[in-house]
């Protein structure tokens, strides 16, 4: 029995290696796990040196970033005196796509500089990060909703959309052939992409 797991187990990590190559996609998940409350501590990395060496390499990378963010933000649209209502009204997406999409470039970017801005008040948010308790069982989208407040720049860069794995795509393909059945092979594309979507959100 033994024999089997361990075979299980070398085979799957043959698989995650090659599946996860490429230096941009590994930056990526490494950023997503370590703002995840859940993961941050990176403890499936059973070396202690390397665990230590992956979290200040990944800290160092978002602590910058999220440096750089927070220089920017004075010069939002709603900064300057006197907004306009509708400015107001769309400063908050803009901030977070532009978060979003910042993160993404720059961590798919190989950039050797050593730049190293004052940063207390950036290393105050991952303290506190830190501080608030958390478990295996922790919701990440609701820790957020309550740390966000007191993390704002973190908070902006949290990707806690990425999937572990094509389960779920999986699964929703499966739920499309129970929906097209042989008695409802006339539905539309429209309608049974409805169906799906109101299937996968009933719970929201």
């Amino acid at each position: 029995m033994r024999k089997i797991v361990y075979d299980f187990k070398a085979a799957a990590l043959s698989h995650l290696k090659q599946r996860y190559t490429d230096a941009s996609i590994t930056h990526l998940l490494s950023a997503a796990t370590a703002l995840d409350p859940r993961f941050r501590d990176f403890n499936f990395i059973r070396d202690g040196n390397e665990r230590g060496a992956k979290l200040q390499a990944v800290w160092k990378a978002l602590a910058q970033k999220a440096a750089e963010i927070s220089a920017e933000e004075p010069n939002e649209p709603g900064a300057s005196d006197g907004p306009s209502s509708n400015d107001a009204a769309a400063e908050p997406p803009a901030k977070l796509a532009r978060g979003e999409t910042d993160l993404v470039s720059f961590l798919t970017e190989h950039d050797d500089t050593d730049q190293q801005p004052d940063q207390p008040y950036i290393e105050q948010q991952i303290t506190a990060y830190y501080t608030k308790p958390a478990t295996a069982a922790t919701d990440a989208l609701v820790f957020w909703k309550v740390v966000a407040t007191t993390c704002p720049l973190l908070a902006a860069l949290a990707l806690l959309a990425i999937p572990g794995s094509s389960v779920p795509c999986k699964r929703l393909f499966s739920t499309a052939g129970l929906i097209v059945a042989d008695l409802r092979a006339r539905l539309s594309p429209k309608s049974v992409a409805m169906l799906l979507f109101f299937n996968k959100n009933v719970d929201l």
